[in-house]
């Protein structure tokens, strides 16, 4: 998920040889790389992420989570500049813009700059401009109903309140898009290992990727035992 955006900032900082060396292989599950419009979701109308835990409380935090903000889809990666994710009667926000829609519906007196601050940081720490030529594979969730944008009322919420509308769906594990999953991917000419059906919070109990992870362990010479 969004451990493969963590895991290429810390592979980029360490020389070749490092890599050459230390790094096999690298299996990145529902990878989202560029965020997903999901995060949009849970920061206008709130989701519970699948957890079995009181839904408001998962809602709230998950506003409140710098993760959920630096999930917010990224410009100029899967998704160009102008593409619409969030759409009203009379305004649809971009990509690009996407901060004012928050500020507006979302009711946080913050939302532009704190969606600024962590793009700043994406764009300086994870620019996927190179290859790090390590052997990746990503295994990427399709056919379940997932997140690809979002559709608001107009009435702007009270204080407290969390906004009203639905959710624009499209392909993806439930929570990643595919599209998002696949961007990174696709560019460094990865591996891709489709997993129909499979929820994001159960692909690493698929028995498709536990095989993967299996057989790429023993054909490194390494012990599955350890």
């Amino acid at each position: 998920s969004m451990g493969a955006a963590r895991t290429y900032q810390f592979l980029k900082r360490q020389t070749p040889e490092f890599r050459d060396n230390y790094i096999f292989n690298w299996i990145a599950a529902a990878p989202c790389f560029v965020g997903t419009p999901m995060a949009a979701v849970a920061l206008f109308i709130g989701d519970d992420f699948g957890f079995p835990i009181n839904p408001e409380s998962v809602m709230e935090v998950g506003r409140n989570t710098p993760a959920t903000w630096s999930m917010t889809p990224w410009p100029n990666t899967a998704w160009s500049d102008d593409e619409v994710i969030v759409m009203t009667k009379n305004w649809n926000y971009t990509v690009k813009d996407i901060g004012s829609a928050y500020q507006k519906y979302s009711r946080l007196p913050y939302a532009v700059e704190a969606l600024e601050m962590v793009r700043k940081a994406n764009e300086w720490t994870m620019n996927y401009a190179e290859n790090l030529d390590v052997d990746l594979v990503c295994f990427v969730g399709i056919h379940l109903p997932t997140a690809i944008g979002l559709e608001l009322t107009d009435r702007r919420p009270k204080k407290g309140e969390w906004a009203a509308g639905r959710e624009i769906q499209g392909d993806g594990d439930g929570t990643v898009s595919t599209k998002a999953s696949r961007w990174v991917c696709d560019k460094f000419k990865a591996k891709v290992m489709e997993l129909p059906n499979v929820p994001h919070v159960e692909m690493l109990h698929d028995s498709m990727w536990l095989k993967e992870v299996l057989l790429r362990v023993m054909t490194n010479g390494l012990d599955p035992t350890d």
